[in-house]
């Protein structure tokens, strides 16, 4: 399997897969529970940057394609 990155894999893909979730919480507490999330399902956690910069910042990006690969795109 492709591994998952904040580049590449839409936010949907992420949200399907409960550690990818765990992930997201933990970089970026209550991004997955915001009642406009699956909105954003079609976009990358990159492109959403600029609609959230508070929230998504380079460091949580950094972070989470870190913790992301570890998880091996299972």
């Amino acid at each position: 399997a492709q591994d998952y990155t904040t580049t590449d894999t839409d936010i949907g893909t992420l949200l399907d897969d409960p550690a990818a979730v765990e992930i997201l919480e933990r970089h970026m507490p209550g991004f997955t529970t915001n009642a406009q999330v699956s909105m954003t399902r079609a976009l990358t956690l990159v492109s959403l940057k600029s609609f959230a910069p508070t929230m998504i910042t380079d460091e949580a990006l950094e972070n989470i394609d870190a913790d992301l690969a570890e998880l091996g795109g299972k």
